[in-house]
């Protein structure tokens, strides 16, 4: 697809990929979207209530993978696994709400954080940018690795933690 775009909508609805946190039994799996000709863009609803979101936590394969030859903006969204998120974008990088078992992204140019970014377990958080990486929220780990790599600068608004770990 050109771009791909997700808006929440008012009222509890949304745009969504994968399962619910309203499903019984929540499914897994692997998930990956591609913008190859363009941008992927996560918004909020118009009334801000509601996230669009890409999520997959449960069964024994879980990951999400988001390309795009433009930008990767998640700031409105929120990204969801158990599992391994993998982003890679042609020019900028912007997370919104973030959960993960382990991330790696990788930009051209800017990787940025709106929301706070949370890699559950020990998994490692890597972040590799042509340009500069901002960190404008929380960024963590339970234990894990925390590999933030800008070609230019790293500026730092917000509390990064590996959990104690190394």
């Amino acid at each position: 697809a050109a771009n791909i775009t997700l808006t929440g909508g008012d009222g509890g609805g949304g745009a969504f990929i994968g399962n619910s946190n309203s499903q019984t039994v929540v499914g897994g799996g692997t998930i990956s979207v591609a913008a190859t000709g363009g941008n992927l863009v996560m918004h909020t609803s118009a009334d801000g209530t509601q996230r669009s979101a890409i999520r997959s936590i449960g069964g024994a394969h879980r990951s999400i993978s988001l390309s795009a030859t433009g930008n990767i903006d998640a700031a409105g969204g929120r990204l969801d696994t158990a599992g391994n998120l993998t982003t890679n974008s042609g020019l900028n990088t912007t997370f919104g709400l973030t959960t993960a078992g382990s991330l790696l992204a990788t930009a051209t140019g800017s990787i940025t954080n709106t929301q706070t970014v949370t890699v559950t377990g020990a998994g490692s958080l890597n972040m590799t940018s042509g340009g500069p990486i901002v960190i404008n929220a929380d960024l963590t780990t339970a234990n894990g690795l925390i590999t933030l790599d800008a070609a230019t600068s790293l500026t730092n608004n917000a509390t990064i933690s590996n959990g104690g770990g190394t």
